[in-house]
């Protein structure tokens, strides 16, 4: 049994989906957590991106520390065409997120996928809106069992890197044998 988190980094809110595997490699949990680093509002030292990264670490170093995760699935940065300066804090989650999985696992088993190669996964094509994905996602039958109707748009994305992460680990189960 293993399992692996995948992620979709964020300053402001950021979703994570656990997925325990057994040794069958079928998906036996799936559970979701979104980390909002908004909270509390209007506080001048909680809209500081430094602050919100140092949270992002403690959060995440509880996560990994407490869950045992083999592998990180995380969402690789990008430039969006609409807030192209979202890049730069985006990669800085993105370097924190992997910062804490290796300090609290010592491991550096770490996927990134671009959101075009997650969308075409989950949905056929690599242009997917968040309906898409949340049709796409609820479309799996190893996921739907295991959703609630309630998850936000960055747990079904988080599900869909871990998903992708998932698939290419039963396609490769080799990447597993030198752990």
């Amino acid at each position: 049994m293993f399992k692996i988190m995948g992620v979709d980094p964020g300053t402001n809110y950021c979703g994570t989906a656990l997925f325990t595997i057994d040794k069958d490699f079928k998906i036996t949990s799936i559970e979701c957590f979104l980390v909002d680093l908004t909270t509390p509002k209007y506080k001048v030292l909680e809209n500081n991106l430094f602050y919100r990264l140092n949270r992002l670490y403690s959060i995440f170093i509880y996560l990994f520390s407490n869950n045992d995760v083999l592998w990180l699935a995380s969402e690789a940065g990008f430039i969006n065409r609409f807030r192209p300066a979202a890049y730069g804090p985006i990669v800085n989650s993105i370097y924190t997120i992997k910062k804490a999985y290796k300090d609290a696992t010592g491991l550096d088993h770490i996927t990134e996928y671009p959101p075009s190669i997650v969308k075409k996964v989950i949905t056929s094509h690599g242009g997917a809106d968040k309906g898409d994905m949340f049709v796409g996602v609820s479309g799996i039958k190893e996921i739907s069992k295991f959703l609630t109707g309630n998850e936000s748009e960055h747990e079904i994305d988080a599900m869909g890197m871990a998903y992708t992460c998932y698939l290419e680990i039963k396609n490769k189960p080799e990447m597993l044998l030198s752990l």
